[in-house]
């Protein structure tokens, strides 16, 4: 700050300031928009996983689809954590399978080649 300078004082001779336009009216925010309900799921009913949920929720679809989007509160059943241990164990048994396959059909190649 330079101490020689003198403090800012209106001039006497100035015309009133006053502001050119009134502001703006806000816009208007948007309305929420309201969450449509819809009777069509996109849960596949032939979900093993669903069928298990649904019949914990003793069929309430409402409280079944809670549940499953929920799936950190899933835990808490001991029936849906038997499934996925043993889901689990199956992708790896389905993994075997289609080596297996794999084997197969490359048996049936060659044989069908060798004709």
């Amino acid at each position: 700050m330079n101490p020689d300078a003198n403090t800012w004082k209106p001039s006497v001779s100035a015309a009133t300031w006053t502001p050119g336009a009134p502001a703006p009216a806000p816009a208007p925010t948007p309305a929420a928009p309201t969450k449509q309900e819809s009777n069509v799921s996109d849960i596949d009913e032939s979900d093993p996983l669903w069928q298990l949920v649904l019949k914990i929720a003793n069929g309430d679809r409402e409280k079944a689809t809670r549940m499953i989007n929920d799936p950190d509160s899933l835990t808490q059943y001991p029936e849906v954590v038997e499934f996925l241990t043993t889901a689990g164990s199956s992708e790896d048994m389905d993994m075997e399978t289609d080596n297996v396959t794999d084997d197969v059909t490359e048996q049936l190649a060659k044989e069908v080649e060798a004709k």
